[in-house]
């Protein structure tokens, strides 16, 4: 920030009056220009936080970056965005979003050994894998602080936060070792299948976990595997429409 001092008016001189010009540098300034370059901005944003940067690579946040929005965006490989000092941010918050559309990875670390908490578990990085995914983290004296999540969630797996996402597959109308559905992820990190049935009742799902239930009629095994999910009925009655399968799981 480039600024110029502005005559005092005593009485001395009673006539000091500022320089239009002067006054002008001095506004840009505070706007975040120079006297010579009209700034992108304005005040009234940058006092509300009303201003993003996006990046392409890597990067770490200035205790003087004046963003309060940092995106990732056309990359070329995983990126990873650093938080500035906690001490020096006490009660600054930050939108941390991953806009890349060709599937690189963004983590969020805290500066040094500075953790990033949240649901009682507290760690130095977090990754947002997919695109729209991402977080808003406050600096509080315990820590960073995640106020907020956006597209999806987070979960303490095996006491590590991990951002999970939640996909629905539809099925057919009869559930069958031979009828399989597929899917992509690693089997490793899913969480939790569950079907939805429809049970002789139309528009009425009935809820079933991947576990047999007791019930003999409305029996039904859920399997899944790396690259496969199958419902099976056991029982005598079928679903009289298409069921559907929620996946929930993490990258």
């Amino acid at each position: 920030m480039t600024w110029s001092l502005l005559p005092i008016r005593n009485s001395a001189n009673v006539n000091a009056s500022a320089d239009v010009n002067t006054l002008q540098t001095n506004l840009n300034a505070l706007k975040g220009g120079t006297a010579a370059t009209v700034p992108s901005t304005d005040i009234e944003r940058l006092a509300n936080g009303d201003v993003s940067s996006t990046k392409s690579a890597s990067y770490t946040i200035l205790d003087t970056d004046t963003e309060r929005a940092f995106y990732f965006a056309a990359a070329s490989g995983d990126g990873i965005f650093t938080l500035p000092t906690l001490t020096d941010n006490l009660d600054k918050q930050y939108l941390i979003m991953n806009f890349d559309s060709s599937g690189d990875s963004l983590q969020l670390k805290g500066e040094g050994s500075e953790n990033i908490l949240y649901l009682g578990v507290s760690q130095n990085t977090i990754d947002f894998e997919r695109e729209s995914s991402g977080a808003i983290v406050k600096a509080t004296s315990s820590g960073w602080i995640i106020t907020s999540i956006i597209g999806g969630d987070i979960w303490s797996v095996g006491g590590t936060l991990e951002f999970i996402f939640t996909e629905f597959f539809q099925g057919t109308t009869d559930a069958d070792p031979d009828t399989d559905v597929t899917h992509s992820q690693d089997f490793d990190k899913i969480l939790e299948v569950t079907a939805h049935v429809f049970n002789g009742t139309t528009s009425h799902y009935e809820v079933q976990t991947y576990q047999e239930v007791d019930e003999v009629l409305n029996k039904y095994r859920l399997d899944f595997n790396s690259t496969l999910l199958n419902l099976t009925a056991l029982g005598s009655r079928l679903q009289s429409q298409n069921y559907r399968l929620r996946m929930v799981y993490y990258i």
